[in-house]
C-alpha cells in the first residue's frame, strides 16, 4: 500500500513532580515536559511522491463474524495491572473546571474529554488503594458522575461520545464530526468504573460497567450506530479508537480498549466479555507484525504512515500486560523486537 506522509507536530504533555498532597488534589500548573510526536520531514510537502494512499485496497471491516484463539485469560494480582504505579502521586491537570474536572483545549475551545477524565480516575485510584484517603476518593467520585452526565446512553450501552470534531492526523477528509465515539475511550471508562467498583463495593458502578462493556458488542457490519467494534475481512475483530468508514486499526487505542474488556472479565467472569477478549487478542496477535517497522519505530496505525516515539514505548508496555494476561509466549517476543528497533533516548 502506499502511503501519505503526513506534515504537522503534535505534542504529549507530561507533568513532573505533581503529586497529590492529602489535603487538596485541585488544579494548579505544574513544570511540563513536551514529547513531540508524528514528526515528519516538510520538505516532502512539494514532492511529487506525495501519494494519498487508495483506501479501496484497504479492508472497511464489515464483516460480522469472527474468529478467536482460546487463550488461558490469567487473573493478575492488582500489582500486576495496567495502570498501577504504586508511587503514591498522580499528575495534576493544568485546566480544570470549578469541581477539579479536566478540561481539553483544541481549536480554541475547552471540552471534556473521556480520556482524560477516565485517566485521571484511574491514577487517583490507584493512590485512594493504598492510601484509603477519603479527599481521593471524593474527587474519584466526582469525575465518575461527570463522565455519567457526558455519556450516550442507548437501551442498553453506555457510550462516551466526544463533543468537538476531530480530523486524524489533520487529514479534513478524515474528520470525525461530534458526537463521534471511540473504543479507546470506551476501554479506559470501563477500567476506571470497574476499578470504582472494587473499590467501593457499589452496585450502580458494577451496572454502568456492563452497559459500557456492552458497546463494544454492536458491529460496523450490522449498521450498528454507534459502533467501536469491527470484523475485517479475515474474522478478526477490531476494536477502534477511529471508527470511520475505512478503519485506521490504531494499535494503542484497540489496546487500550482490550485493557477494559480484561478487567470487566476479571471482575465478573462472564462469558461473553471472555470471547470479546480472545477475539480481541487473537487480532492483535496475528497483526502485530504489520505495526513492526524493523530497526525503527511501530507504526501508529495501518491506515497511515506515522509513527511516534512515544506510542512505540507504549505499545510495548501493552504487549507485555497481553503477554502477563495471556502467558503467550509471543507477545513478549514482539515487546523484545520492539525495544531492540527502538528505545527512545529521553
Amino acid at each position: 500500500m502506499k502511503q501519505i506522509k503526513i506534515l504537522f507536530f503534535v505534542v504529549v504533555i507530561h507533568l513532573l513532580g505533581s503529586c497529590c498532597s492529602g489535603v487538596s488534589c485541585g488544579c494548579v500548573d505544574q513544570e511540563v515536559m513536551v514529547d513531540t510526536v508524528f514528526v515528519i520531514d516538510s520538505s516532502l510537502i512539494d514532492s511529487t511522491d506525495l501519494i494519498v494512499p487508495s483506501y479501496s485496497q484497504l479492508d472497511s471491516c464489515n464483516g460480522t463474524e469472527y474468529a478467536y484463539e482460546e487463550f488461558d485469560i490469567e487473573i493478575l494480582p492488582y500489582d500486576s495491572l495496567p495502570y498501577v504505579e504504586h508511587d503514591g502521586v498522580f499528575g495534576l491537570k493544568r485546566d480544570c473546571d470549578i469541581d477539579g474536572v479536566p478540561m481539553y483545549f483544541y481549536q480554541g475551545q475547552f471540552h471534556y474529554h473521556p480520556v482524560s477524565i477516565a485517566e485521571y480516575g484511574l491514577q487517583i485510584l490507584d493512590v485512594y488503594h493504598d492510601t484509603k484517603k477519603p479527599i481521593l476518593l471524593d474527587q474519584v467520585v466526582v469525575l465518575a458522575d461527570k463522565l455519567e452526565g457526558l455519556s450516550l446512553n442507548t437501551e442498553s450501552t453506555m457510550f462516551f461520545p466526544y463533543s468537538f470534531n476531530f480530523s486524524l492526523h489533520g487529514l479534513e477528509d478524515e474528520t470525525l464530526e461530534a458526537p463521534w465515539c471511540s473504543s479507546m475511550a470506551q476501554g479506559i471508562a470501563l477500567s476506571f468504573f470497574t476499578r470504582l467498583y472494587e473499590e467501593t463495593d457499589d452496585q450502580e458502578y458494577l451496572k454502568m460497567s456492563k452497559r459500557i462493556f456492552q458497546s463494544f458488542l454492536p458491529l460496523k457490519g450490522n449498521d450498528a450506530k454507534p459502533w467501536v467494534s469491527c470484523v475485517d475481512k479475515d474474522g478478526g475483530l477490531w476494536l477502534e479508537e477511529y471508527p470511520e468508514e475505512v478503519p485506521a486499526l490504531t494499535l494503542n487505542g484497540m489496546n487500550f480498549a482490550i485493557y477494559g474488556v480484561y478487567d470487566y472479565y476479571r471482575i465478573t467472569k462472564n462469558r461473553e466479555a471472555k470471547v470479546i477478549l480472545m477475539a480481541s487478542l487473537t487480532t492483535i496477535k496475528s497483526n502485530i507484525s504489520r505495526y513492526r517497522m524493523e530497526g525503527d519505530m511501530s507504526l501508529f496505525c495501518i491506515k497511515h504512515d506515522v509513527q511516534s516515539p512515544y506510542h512505540h514505548e507504549v505499545h510495548g508496555k501493552q504487549l507485555h500486560h497481553f503477554y502477563l494476561m495471556t502467558g503467550d509466549e509471543y507477545f513478549e517476543e514482539m515487546v523484545d523486537l520492539f525495544e531492540d528497533d527502538f528505545v527512545r533516548q529521553y
